[in-house]
């Protein structure tokens, strides 16, 4: 029996949140930041650079194929500026919702000023 994609979504985010919960509640000790810095991080930076090397080029080949399904340059200029203003208020939204989320959140509060320094000497700023 195959299990969904969605169910297998939702499998991996709690795996993921659960390690996560465990790691903060294992602390900032050299044990627990060794771990993460020669497991974690490495299939995290490969992670993104797949999604990079996925993303960018399928924006390119929808730009370029919708541009040319258009036919008409005077369609274009319309759209265009729909896209444009879309786009400018899509990004707008998610940077208020990023910086409130980060406002109300206050990642990295709870760290002590030790703590902090620490993280800040061995991952720069």
């Amino acid at each position: 029996m195959r299990i969904p994609l969605h169910t297998r979504i939702f499998i991996g985010m709690l795996v993921g949140a659960s390690l996560g919960l465990i790691t903060q509640a294992a602390g900032t000790s050299p044990d627990t930041l060794d771990v993460v810095i020669k497991w974690v991080k490495p299939v995290g930076d490969i992670f993104l650079r797949m999604i990079f090397m996925m993303v960018i080029p399928l924006i390119v080949a929808g730009l370029i194929l919708g541009i040319a399904d258009l036919g008409d340059l005077k369609k274009l200029g319309r759209i265009g500026f729909i896209t444009l203003l879309f786009s400018v208020l899509v990004t707008s939204v998610s940077v208020f919702i990023g910086i409130g989320l980060t406002a109300l959140v206050r990642p990295g509060d709870g760290l002590s000023p030790a703590e902090r320094s620490a993280l800040v000497e061995r991952f720069g700023e």
